[in-house]
């Protein structure tokens, strides 16, 4: 019975030091002051800096049960608890379709490796610090995506500057879909084309575009001009703006203008 006494005692010892020292307990809510959307702007391994090649990642720290985030190919959710100093993070890959290993180049697995080693966070200048014994990852506060209010929405081109008689609006041959709040679609009579953007100041850049299924050109036809110069508004730097029952797309490139408006399946 001593024993027994001995080892209690014991346990509830050590229970008690674990609860004073300060350390993260997995499932706690974390920090409210690590709380919000988060993109990361710089990151180092063991093995040196991670080229970051302007892809979009992304880090949103809500409650315990409802945080996660994305990077170039897959989307991740994870349980964040602690705050500035301690911090405890476990995360789990949710899905692995947007884009091809050439893309990716290894910066999602190394971005999940640094993360789920985590054991110290800290604010400096308005960025976020997320640190282990050998990696660093810096995040500042992430801005709202343009098309976050329209996802799962799908537009019909409806104009582009320099094709305007050659567009029928009655034929949905040319049309974007908006998959998530960082990644698009656009349909041509040659192919799809998946577009990844991220944001600077007013204006959307594009960090990667592939293509869902190789282009035939031989179904193009006549409207190969169309689909190449509709593809390029959307590549590189451009604006959305939107008007009554219309989305305009403005590249900052080439002056190209495209206009879409939703598009409507027959029932």
């Amino acid at each position: 019975m001593r024993r027994l006494g001995v080892i209690a005692a014991a346990t509830a010892l050590a229970i008690l030091l674990a609860a004073c020292s300060g350390g993260p307990v997995a499932g706690s809510s974390p920090d409210p002051r690590l709380r919000g959307s988060w993109e990361l702007v710089a990151a180092r391994d063991a093995r040196g800096a991670i080229a970051l090649n302007d892809q979009y990642v992304t880090l949103e720290i809500a409650d315990s049960a409802h945080s996660g985030g994305r990077a170039p190919c897959n989307s991740y959710t994870a349980s964040v608890a602690g705050g500035v100093g301690a911090v405890f993070v476990r995360l789990r890959v949710t899905r692995a379709d947007r884009c091809s290993g050439a893309i990716d180049n290894g910066l999602d697995s190394r971005y999940f490796r640094a993360l789920s080693a985590t054991t110290n966070a800290s604010l400096a200048g308005g960025s976020l610090l997320l640190r282990s014994a050998r990696t660093t990852l810096r995040f500042v506060r992430s801005v709202r995506p343009p098309l976050l209010d329209i996802i799962g929405d799908s537009w019909q081109l409806q104009s582009l500057s320099g094709f305007v008689d050659y567009i029928s609006i009655d034929q949905p041959w040319f049309n974007l879909s908006v998959q998530d709040a960082h990644l698009f679609e656009f349909g041509t009579p040659c192919g799809f084309i998946v577009f990844h953007y991220r944001v600077t100041g007013r204006n959307l850049v594009t960090v990667s575009a592939a293509e869902r299924t190789p282009a035939d050109w031989s179904r193009c036809g006549s409207l190969r001009a169309i689909s190449e110069n509709a593809a390029a508004t959307l590549s590189g730097q451009f604006r959305l703006r939107f008007t009554k029952n219309a989305l305009v797309v403005s590249s900052l490139n080439n002056g190209l203008v495209a206009t879409f408006r939703p598009l409507v399946f027959a029932g």
